[in-house]
């Protein structure tokens, strides 16, 4: 749908988030209950979520930043109207309050991992935001994604967001100008060090990509990026429905296997113990042996299912480091499939918290 201004993008949003608000209301009537109690469910499901009258209804300045890979040379001009048209997705509707001028204030805007994504950015790694005066500092991509309830579960404080209004209007409008020079998009987020608000932002430079290193006995000796994720490339599907639990996983995948990976190192023929290590550090308790990587789990080592308990057959498939999959919904848990970064893993006969995002590390040790 094309977006002829900042009023029509506006009530895309309104209408987005009335219409989530209409379909928890009439559940909750469906089911016996009150409107009062429809209320508190959504209060409860969508607590971050703004009011929509907190939007500006003003038309939007005719303004925008720069998203541009320093490497491949991609360069994006993104314009405050199409962010607004983004923010008409609840889940990318970002609100964050910081102290300001002696008052707190309410910032709305985007994650920049959302734009990233939007504009066809896969992995970007670091991230130089640059200001109109010049200056500039350093975020680190891992960092949107860990800071965002969205995209990690066990985020705390406030996502590191791009900033595009303050109190009802426009950032480059608002009162806050007065207290600093904050342009018309900087970066916000009260839980993020103060040097990396950068205010009146102009670009984003994306200034590496995203890899997995792979150490043998804390050696680095072999790196997964964009340029050899496909080399010896599989595609496969793994699924499973736990009916104790309510919950499963159905999708198709491609990417390489973690015994293909290995066996670019020193690694390969040998025994060893391994673990596959995400951007928060989180991983590191499992540990997988190299009969595990290389013929399977076995039956010892497989998930327990269902009532009555039953192991979860891995069909003999191998652990994949995967760079995009398909989600056919018939098991659907999750909001979007593309939200763990550009590298994750499936563990066939495992369950799906077992499944790593956020990937940037594989540990080898050997026996």
């Amino acid at each position: 749908m094309q977006v002829k201004n900042s009023i029509e993008a506006i009530d895309m949003v309104k209408r987005e988030i009335a219409t989530s608000m209409l379909v928890v209301l009439i559940t909750a009537c469906a089911a016996g209950s009150s409107v009062a109690t429809g209320l508190i469910v959504w209060s409860q499901m969508k607590p971050e979520k703004p009011a929509p009258d907190m939007l500006p209804t003003t038309e939007a300045p005719d303004v925008a930043l720069t998203i541009v890979d320093d490497i491949t040379g991609t360069e994006v001009e993104v314009t405050l109207l199409e962010i607004v048209a983004m923010m008409a997705n609840p889940e990318k509707f970002k609100s964050v309050q910081e102290e300001i001028g002696g008052k707190t204030r309410t910032i709305l805007g985007v994650n920049p991992v959302d734009l990233f994504d939007e504009y066809g950015f896969w992995d970007p790694w670091n991230i130089t935001v640059m200001a109109e005066d010049a200056t500039s500092n350093v975020i680190n991509v891992s960092d949107m994604y860990i800071s965002d309830s969205k995209f990690f579960g066990d985020a705390v404080g406030d996502p590191i967001i791009i900033g595009v209004a303050c109190d009802n209007m426009w950032l480059g409008d608002s009162p806050i100008q007065a207290v600093a020079n904050y342009g018309n998009f900087s970066i916000f987020g009260s839980t993020r060090e103060s040097a990396q608000k950068i205010r009146d932002v102009v670009a984003l430079n994306i200034t590496s990509h995203w890899q997995v290193e792979v150490f043998v006995d804390n050696v680095s000796e072999y790196v997964v990026n964009r340029s050899n994720i496909m080399d010896n490339e599989i595609t496969d599907q793994f699924d499973y429905y736990d009916n104790d639990s309510g919950k499963g996983w159905n999708r198709t995948y491609s990417g390489r296997t973690i015994s293909d990976i290995v066996n670019q190192t020193s690694a390969v023929g040998q025994d060893y113990n391994l673990t596959i290590i995400a951007a928060d550090g989180w991983g590191s308790k499992w540990v997988y042996n190299n009969t595990d990587i290389n013929k399977g789990l076995t039956e010892e080592k497989q998930a327990m299912i269902n009532d009555p308990e039953e192991p979860l057959d891995p069909e003999g498939k191998l652990m994949v480091l995967y760079y995009e999959a398909a989600d056919l919904g018939e098991f659907h848990t999750l909001n979007n499939v593309g939200s763990g970064g550009p590298f994750k893993t499936v563990v066939p006969g495992q369950t799906r918290n077992r499944y790593m995002k956020l990937v940037t590390e594989i540990r080898v040790v050997l026996i």
